[in-house]
């Protein structure tokens, strides 16, 4: 299961059409020591910043960011929260 613990949106342009959303990757650290915490833990967390633009455009209109937790089905929602 993936959560969304926390979000924002910056927006520096009004998001008027059909939009798309461009991911930076993960550091491979970052993402090494969420595969650690999940195993040992059964839980992660993350944050992921995106940039979001008009389809077939360019331009950022807007930024996000978000902290995803990460629960392995096998430890439970209700234990991993």
């Amino acid at each position: 299961m993936i959560v969304i613990a926390e979000q924002k949106v910056s927006f520096g342009l009004p998001v008027l059409a059909d939009f798309e959303a461009y991911s930076k990757p993960l550091a491979d650290d970052v993402l090494a020591r969420a595969w650690t915490l999940l195993g040992r833990f059964g839980k992660a967390r993350f944050t992921v910043e995106a940039a979001i633009v008009h389809q077939g455009d360019v331009e950022v209109r807007a930024e996000f960011s978000g902290v995803f937790v990460v629960v392995s089905s096998s430890k439970g929602p209700e234990k991993a929260l």
